[in-house]
């Protein structure tokens, strides 16, 4: 019989095997070889012919176990099976799925992301997984999100901080290959309130003066109010007051502070 059966490629409905011929023939050629692919599972075996010593079977069944064995066949009849190989036919998996992109505009903290389906696998898939990490090197966190659909958000990012993500698919038989990386993906950044108009003096003193100035806050609230001032002889020599908390200030449309320790 053949001999030295050994596999060469597993694919998902394949198998590449090769072989050596017989030790001894006896002066009688080696005119094909027959091999049997008997599955584990209760489906007919596979027979096929080949000239040579190596052949690929087609047509098999995913993730299913197989017992190999090739008999000669010669002028002077065939041979008995070569030793038995078992082998596994591939899993079906899920192919690689598109990169994500967003689905919609980002908010400061959180990126809604959409992306294709797995481009391979006739499993139905049962999860997608999706890995977001940040371009920053500063940070190097790993976010994990879970999704029964080709959408979903990523919550509790940080501001103006761009991430690249990746997905991939889950069917019954098991997790496929990451997609690639996405291209730059950007939280919005810290919305900026706007303009103060310029401070009025109220009144002064020797040593001080009361500023007031208007500021038209619309929808944003800020946190504090700070004032700068430089002397009139040198505007190189400039000095920052204490900021104003937004708690202390007497209503919302109106801040003062007055500013003491001046020169005469």
């Amino acid at each position: 019989p053949p001999v030295d059966v050994r596999v060469l490629e597993v694919g998902l409905d394949s198998i590449s095997l090769s072989w050596q011929a017989p030790s001894e023939n006896w002066g009688n050629a080696v005119l094909r070889y027959y091999l049997r692919l008997t599955p584990r599972k209760p489906l007919p075996p596979c027979e096929v012919q080949s000239q040579g010593t190596e052949a690929t079977i087609r047509g098999l069944q995913p993730h299913t176990e197989y017992v190999v064995s090739v008999r000669a066949d010669s002028r002077a009849g065939t041979s008995g099976p070569s030793a038995e190989l078992r082998v596994f036919t591939s899993l079906d998996l899920p192919g690689p799925c598109g990169p994500p992109r967003c689905s919609g505009e980002p908010n400061q903290t959180t990126l809604p992301l959409e992306w294709d389906p797995p481009s391979a696998g006739s499993g139905a898939v049962q999860e997608y997984e999706l890995l977001l990490v940040s371009v920053d090197a500063a940070q190097t966190g790993q976010l994990r999100l879970s999704s029964e659909g080709t959408c979903g958000s990523v919550a509790g990012l940080s501001p103006s901080t761009s991430y690249r993500a990746k997905v991939r698919a889950r069917s019954a038989e098991g997790w496929g290959p990451f997609s690639t990386w996405s291209p730059a993906l950007t939280t919005a950044a810290v919305p900026v309130g706007p303009k103060p108009e310029p401070p009025r003096m109220v009144s002064s003193t020797v040593h001080s003066v009361l500023l007031d100035w208007t500021c038209h806050e619309a929808d944003f609230v800020p946190l504090e109010h700070e004032v700068c001032w430089v002397r009139a002889a040198s505007e190189a020599e400039a000095t920052s007051v204490a900021s104003i908390p937004r708690g202390q200030r007497q209503r919302t449309s109106f801040s003062g502070i007055r500013i003491t320790g001046l020169e005469h």
